[in-house]
């Protein structure tokens, strides 16, 4: 009954009151928050410290959450705000699709860049037939759902670029269906900007008016992105989708037991999407692309690292999804299918680039303490009182029962 009743007000538990609890008490107020349907982000999230002793953490590759909002509303705070509260550290897995109001404006997509979490980011704005594996193989009807094509555009890639500490954990990037138009080869140069990205996948498609300008555009920018670290390759329609086939859709009950699923099916596009992302980000983590590879050698990493069943991801990763995973898939009038490239960083390109940065930083540092702010290095020093150090008294705490002791004639 206690039990019960605690699961019942899970909206109010906090980290105290799971550190409150011993090791049986937490462990079955997580079996029947789990059993339940009850187990948010935010109740998973403050599980973290404790992974070890709720279930066998040791026989799976990962602990994984997947949750999928299939009708999100105007602003991301509400979703976003769980990924970026410390202190637990977990890779965040935002994947924002575009059916049925997931119409997030550049100010809303912008708050993405600050998440201190988020280590793997897709925007999914249209998929044409052959790429179709992205989405469940469903007909959701009109056009007009999809998002507006000027929201992922080399605009909103420089606006995160401008944005203080950047991205400082995304190493995967997945911007698909975009207008050739808006989103260009210029946004290389932007993403360079962020310091741990190594994989950067985007597929782009022109308008019936303009056929053939992403193809000639981004061909020639597989020759010029160098400068920046990037390695360019063209891939064929299906080369970079979770699963070959429906056929070898990953069953995450036979890879890892501890996959927790909210609002999402065992067998579905985001489930696909989780394994697939934790899968990558570990291997760009542990390994990353390798420049002394042959090109050939290297494009076979690119298309493998997040498709091999037997790769194991190293630590937790959680995947919010925003939008619907139906996609229309009838031939569009209007748009040809979408020329799909990715560029990857290598590992010793990315060593470089840290080098570069800190190199600049330290030239930086001089000039901040020149002749002009001399009187800021003589300045003598305020000296604190050390009773100003003191930690402040503890409060009394209130009465009553603490979670612990009330469950502890159900676990007696």
């Amino acid at each position: 009954m206690a039990l019960a009743a605690v699961a019942d007000n899970r909206a109010a538990l906090g980290p105290d009151h799971i550190a409150g609890l011993n090791d049986k008490q937490r462990n079955a107020l997580y079996e029947t928050l789990k059993s339940r349907g009850d187990l948010s982000l935010k109740l998973w999230r403050l599980y973290l410290p404790y992974n070890r002793t709720t279930g066998d953490a040791t026989s799976g590759p990962a602990h994984l959450y997947c949750t999928q909002h299939r009708q999100p509303g105007s602003s991301l705070d509400p979703y976003i705000s769980v990924l970026g509260a410390p202190p637990y550290v977990f890779v965040a897995h935002v994947r924002i699709t575009a059916r049925f109001h997931a119409d997030f404006g550049v100010s809303e997509l912008m708050k993405l860049a600050s998440l201190p979490h988020l280590g793997i980011l897709e925007i999914i704005e249209h998929v044409a037939p052959a790429q179709s594996l992205l989405y469940e193989d469903l007909d959701s009807g009109d056009a007009h759902n999809a998002l507006d094509a000027n929201q992922v555009s080399d605009r909103l890639i420089k606006g995160w670029s401008l944005t203080q500490r950047a991205f400082s954990a995304l190493r995967v990037l997945r911007l698909w269906g975009c207008d050739a138009d808006m989103l260009t080869p210029a946004c290389l140069q932007y993403a360079a900007a962020f310091p741990r990205l190594a994989h950067f996948e985007m597929s782009v498609g022109d308008t019936r008016d303009r056929v053939g300008t992403a193809a000639d555009s981004w061909s020639k920018a597989k020759r010029a992105a160098s400068p920046f670290g990037w390695t360019g390759f063209a891939l064929g329609a299906q080369a970079l989708q979770y699963r070959p086939s429906q056929d070898d859709c990953a069953d995450p009950s036979a890879s890892s037991a501890n996959v927790i699923l909210s609002k999402v099916e065992a067998r579905s596009v985001p489930v696909d999407a989780l394994l697939w992302g934790s899968c990558v980000y570990s291997f760009l983590k542990e390994t990353g692309y390798d420049a002394s590879k042959p090109r050939q050698a290297l494009l076979e990493d690119v298309i493998a690292a997040g498709r091999d069943a037997k790769e194991v991801s190293r630590g937790s990763f959680a995947l919010l999804g925003l939008g619907s995973d139906q996609a229309d898939t009838r031939p569009s009038p209007v748009r040809p299918p979408d020329r799909t490239f990715c560029f990857v960083r290598t590992s010793e390109a990315l060593a470089v680039l840290a080098a570069q940065r800190e190199q600049r930083v330290e030239t930086a540092r001089p000039a901040e303490n020149g002749p002009e702010n001399s009187s800021l290095q003589t300045a003598p020093r305020r000296l604190t009182d050390a009773r100003t150090l003191q930690p402040p008294p503890a409060k009394r705490r209130k009465g009553g029962q603490s979670i612990g002791s009330m469950l502890s004639d159900f676990t007696a």
